[in-house]
């Protein structure tokens, strides 16, 4: 059974009304979060996420109270968050994919030992309890020098608890303006600009990577330096195959270990550029009180958001590839209508409230393919189907 999981929350909050038609806020929280436990790479456990918040601000309002204006400003900060969909889940999938696909490839598809034969690397001829050292089982196998038994490709698979974590801090502002020009009308208009920073990512990966270095080196073979001693490159090494291609191990560490590990780095302290910076909301709706379409309602909903990251271009470093997260991939920005109807009535001698709602979804979208990620080259790696308009209905009694 999971640990037991304790914490606190509190909130607290004041309003002042110095005129009838001046309101200013504050607001303060602090919370955590209880979930499942999860585990670093390293298997110590990760503490449960946490955070705290405030937001203060004005209203302001006409006489009649058929106009308010919000304005506040809002900060929040979060520790312990799980990486995934974040830069760490990046360099987690660097590492696990390096561990599970290169490691287990030499372990799985290299012959030799498949007839007890022996490898010739480096000068020797070793056997497979001798190549053993070189491919050590990764994630969380303590007694891993000691077990030598059949190759099992599950061996290099993360547990499913395992995660990372990153600590987020975001910053923003939001207005709402709501206007009733008539008592069955309303029209509301919010809009938001928020900066996310991402802090402290992957903590788990750059503990794992620098405790499995001393294992994953001896099999790059004869590295190669340059004048202040930094490794540029190698050859000898041991190689696997991907596909068609054998490729050298050192090759793919730089390409999938170094490069989410350089791409982690360089997001310290940057604006998480994967989130939309600007976003806006538009609703309105009309009730019908009076004559025939008395019970009858009609309203929209327009919603636009400003274009996400789908992938970086990789920039080459003196440190090894780096993705360039300060000039990302975007799609264009994201407009979208909605509409709806209803109409409300008693039924059963005005025993029961019957309200009846249909929608249209998606009323200027489409089903065609849309992309969802890019490769480095700035060719396209994935597709998606878009939102087609749909329609939905539903009904509601109260008793």
């Amino acid at each position: 059974p999971d640990p037991e999981q304790t914490g606190r929350t509190s909130t607290r909050g004041i309003v002042f009304h110095p005129f009838q038609w001046l309101s200013l806020f504050y607001n303060e929280s602090d919370n955590f979060a209880v979930g499942p436990t999860r585990v670093y790479a390293t298997l110590d456990p990760i503490p449960n996420s946490s955070g705290v918040g405030k937001d203060a601000g004005i209203v302001l309002r006409t006489p009649d109270s058929k106009l308010e204006l919000k304005l506040n400003r809002f900060e929040t900060s979060q520790k312990n968050v799980s990486g995934r969909g974040t830069l760490a889940s990046t360099a987690r999938f660097g590492v696990n994919t390096y561990e599970r696909f290169a490691w287990a490839n030499n372990r799985l598809n290299d012959g030799t030992f498949d007839n007890g034969g022996t490898y010739a690397f480096r000068g020797q001829n070793m056997n497979q309890a001798q190549f053993e050292e070189f491919f050590r089982y990764a994630w969380y196998d303590p007694e891993a020098a000691d077990k030598i038994g059949p190759p099992n490709e599950n061996r290099y698979f993360a547990p499913p608890n395992s995660d990372d974590t990153v600590d987020v801090d975001a910053t923003g502002y939001e207005l709402e303006v709501t206007y009733n020009p008539l008592p069955n009308w309303r029209i509301a208009f919010n809009a938001t600009s928020v900066e996310t920073i991402q802090d402290n990512i992957a903590p788990g990966f750059a503990e794992y990577v620098q405790a499995r270095l001393p294992i994953w080196s001896k099999t790059w073979g004869d590295l190669q330096l340059d004048g202040d001693g930094n490794i540029i490159g190698a050859s000898n090494g041991i190689r696997f195959q991907d596909r068609s291609v054998q490729k050298l191990m050192y090759d793919e560490y730089i390409q999938r270990v170094v490069a989410a590990q350089n791409t982690a780095k360089a997001g310290e302290g940057r604006i998480n550029v994967g989130q939309a910076k600007y976003s806006a909301n538009f609703i309105t709706n009309y009730a019908f009180r009076t004559g025939k379409l008395k019970g009858f309602s009609v309203g929209a909903n327009l919603r636009w958001r400003e274009g996400s990251t789908v992938g970086y271009p990789i920039l080459q470093t003196p440190d090894g590839p780096v993705s360039d997260l300060a000039n990302p991939f975007l799609t264009d920005p994201d407009l979208n209508l909605g509409l709806n109807f209803s109409y409300r009535r008693k039924i059963m001698n005005d025993k029961v409230n019957w309200t009846s709602r249909f929608y249209i979804h998606n009323v200027i979208g489409d089903d065609k393919l849309e992309l969802s990620a890019v490769n480095p080259d700035g060719t396209p790696a994935a597709y998606r189907v878009g939102r087609e308009m749909f329609f939905q209905w539903a009904n509601t009694f109260q008793f």
